[in-house]
């Protein structure tokens, strides 16, 4: 097995399934990150170290900040990322690098890989565009392996809005239903697109089961969000009844997660006591 781990972050499956793919070809050690969140520092004697994660609007998730926060010793590791996005990255990675340099780290390449959309404006995209970006998902990481494996140093990936929405196309999957949001906030406030459960509500707990930071709580049978909410959208895309939705329902969100992960994957992933961190 290689000196090499590999520490990840998912909401709906995406990243975990490409960092299951990447590990098995380079032969690194998988990390779920979210247990190791609340240690006060964090270090690993691995050679390479990866971190694997979502995009959430076009944003490093607050979690993977605050992580790299807590890793020390990375002067002399070899030292890569890959980001996982549903409509583009933009400048994702290059904030990355530019956080991990403000420690003194240098990040050795970063990869940004399209991914079926899990959030708001995901219903614009065919059940054909899903199975296209899960096939060129699994393409792209044996080629980012090979260069993993070869300490290549690359330039991180990035985009600009002009090549998301007009060299991709994507302009008009998206501007409906995000003008939809948009003006729906405007009209009601932001506070209206909540997380909100409906009557199908079984009272089962898997929101709760696989929130990554413990912040669904349930009483009296149903959850209850707090205030430490990622977006990651787990909740929503993993409620077996389909019960959960933003506000009263009205910006629909179609049901996603990968096909390749299980709730149960990423319910492990997390502390269950205080001891466990």
């Amino acid at each position: 097995m290689s000196n090499m781990e590999i520490y990840w972050f998912s909401g709906t499956g995406n990243s975990l399934a490409l960092a299951r793919d990447l590990a098995l070809i380079t032969g690194a050690r998988l990390k779920p990150l979210a247990p190791l969140i609340k240690a006060k520092t964090i270090n690993s004697q691995a050679e390479a170290i990866g971190l694997v994660f979502p995009v959430y609007d076009f944003k490093t998730p607050k979690i993977i900040e605050e992580f790299i926060t807590k890793f020390e010793g990375l002067e002399n590791k070899y030292l890569f990322a890959l980001c996982t996005y549903g409509i583009s990255p933009l400048k994702c990675l290059e904030k990355l690098q530019h956080e991990l340099a403000v420690k003194g780290y240098k990040i050795h390449a970063g990869f940004a890989v399209m991914m079926p959309h899990n959030a708001v404006g995901n219903i614009s995209f065919s059940n054909a565009d899903r199975e296209k970006a899960l096939t060129e998902g699994k393409i792209r990481v044996s080629k980012i392996a090979a260069v993993i494996n070869n300490r290549q140093i690359i330039p991180v990936e990035i985009e600009t809005l002009i090549s998301v929405l007009l060299l991709r196309g994507l302009f008009f999957k998206v501007i409906k239903p995000v003008s939809s949001l948009l003006l729906h906030a405007v009209r009601h406030g932001w506070e209206s697109l909540a997380f909100t459960v409906n009557d199908r509500c079984s009272g089962c707990e898997t929101c709760s089961k696989v929130c990554p930071v413990n912040n669904v709580t349930i009483n009296n049978s149903q959850p209850v969000w707090g205030n430490n909410c990622l977006s990651c959208f787990a909740c929503i895309q993993w409620c077996p009844q389909e019960a959960i939705q933003l506000g009263t329902g009205k910006i629909r969100v179609m049901r996603y997660h990968h096909p390749e992960v299980n709730s149960s994957d990423l319910i492990y992933m997390k502390p269950q006591t205080e001891s466990d961190y």
